[in-house]
């Protein structure tokens, strides 16, 4: 769907201002357009931070901060972009919003409630407020433990570890599969 040309409900696009044959749409998609007039739609992949990010003439460029400078106005000139849901592939402009490094490192490190689980069984083992208080209780560093909560590969320090909301939407999802 994301790489379909068709235009999704609301969808507006803006030229990209580095890259003017590269243009930004307010849902986080990216599209090439060719001399000839033919439009591409770039496949973003994620970075090792969990960022989806496109290419574009050889550089490195993340999708949400296309999106932000495009779309949403950066008066008092911010370094950072903020994911609202803190949902890092949901790069809708509602969804981003301008905002200080000190003020961007502080909601990511503070309250996010995690749970630990068991690595072979997914058992519920404990759960934590924060991704510090599991690094005081577990000895495990809370930047490893971030960083499985938002990968596939969530398995650190001998434990499976997810954000409380993906783990009650993960919850939810096999209680509707055995019941059907």
């Amino acid at each position: 769907m994301l790489n379909d040309l068709s235009t999704l409900t609301n969808e507006v696009w803006s030229m990209i201002a580095e890259f003017p044959d590269y243009q930004v749409s307010n849902h986080g998609r990216v599209k090439h357009i060719y001399r000839n007039g033919r439009e591409y739609i770039l496949r973003p992949w994620l970075d090792r931070y969990g960022y989806p990010t496109v290419h574009i003439h050889r550089t490195t460029q993340r999708v949400h901060r296309l999106v932000a400078q495009a779309f949403i106005p950066n008066l008092w000139n911010l370094p950072e972009v903020h994911h609202r849901n803190r949902n890092r592939a949901d790069n809708r402009v509602e969804n981003l919003r301008w905002c200080s490094r000190r003020k961007h490192m502080r909601k990511h490190h503070i309250g996010i409630p995690i749970v630990c689980l068991d690595k072979d069984t997914y058992e519920l083992l404990n759960t934590y407020d924060s991704a510090a208080e599991a690094e005081r209780k577990k000895g495990i560093p809370q930047r490893s433990i971030r960083s499985c909560c938002t990968r596939e590969n969530n398995l650190c320090g001998g434990y499976r570890w997810m954000n409380l909301t993906d783990y009650n939407e993960w919850i939810n999802e096999q209680k509707r599969n055995h019941a059907a």
